[in-house]
């Protein structure tokens, strides 16, 4: 778990090819948080699945780890978000959808 501090709220705009949305992290134990894809004012909630460790980290350097958030739309899970982060960092951010399997990259965006 990582320490306490002013990182949370996590939110970040992100882009693919196809769309535009904000992805946030509420809290310290990044248990849960939700998505915002532009132009829409629902927001989608997402809930931490599992977690794994990527990476061991080394001399007193976080872990790197790749957290799986179920996207849940009507109650159902729809879709994955999978960030890979070395804390404070957010080094990936993917998208898998589910009815389709299809992967979306996420990029960092300021738009």
């Amino acid at each position: 778990r990582p320490p306490r501090s002013t990182l949370f709220p996590y939110t970040t705009l992100f882009r693919s090819d196809t769309c535009r949305l904000r992805l946030a992290i509420y809290d310290e134990d990044m248990a849960g948080g939700f998505v915002q894809y532009k132009d829409q004012k629902e927001r989608i909630p997402l809930y931490l699945n599992h977690s794994q460790t990527v990476e061991p980290g080394s001399g007193g350097d976080p872990d790197t780890r790749r957290l799986f958030y179920n996207e849940m739309r009507q109650g159902v899970a729809d879709g994955e978000y999978v960030v890979t982060l070395r804390y404070p960092d957010v080094i990936e951010v993917y998208y898998l959808r589910g009815k389709e399997e299809r992967e979306f990259m996420l990029k960092k965006t300021t738009e």
